[in-house]
């Protein structure tokens, strides 16, 4: 698969950048852990599940839809445990 161009890159990133922004309260208010790692934790978790979105979504398309896409999420934060 073509690599898109750099500028839709960019703007992509920028997305995910802002949606990170309005999911982090959420995601803070929802997990454990120590105080000094919940927002590294919660950035991770963020940014892994936007990371799982891209890659099921590209496999979906190069499989040209055979699977489901949600199929293919759970596949890919599979691959994260």
């Amino acid at each position: 698969m073509r690599n898109p161009p750099s500028s839709l890159r960019a703007r992509h990133l920028e997305k995910h950048l802002a949606w990170g922004q309005m999911f982090e309260p959420e995601v803070l208010k929802r997990i454990g852990g120590p105080a000094a790692t919940r927002r590294l934790h919660t950035h991770a978790l963020i940014h892994a599940a936007f990371a799982c979105l891209d890659a099921a979504f590209a496999e979906w398309v190069a499989l040209e839809r055979a699977r489901t896409l949600s199929d293919l999420l759970d596949d890919a934060f599979d691959a994260l445990r």
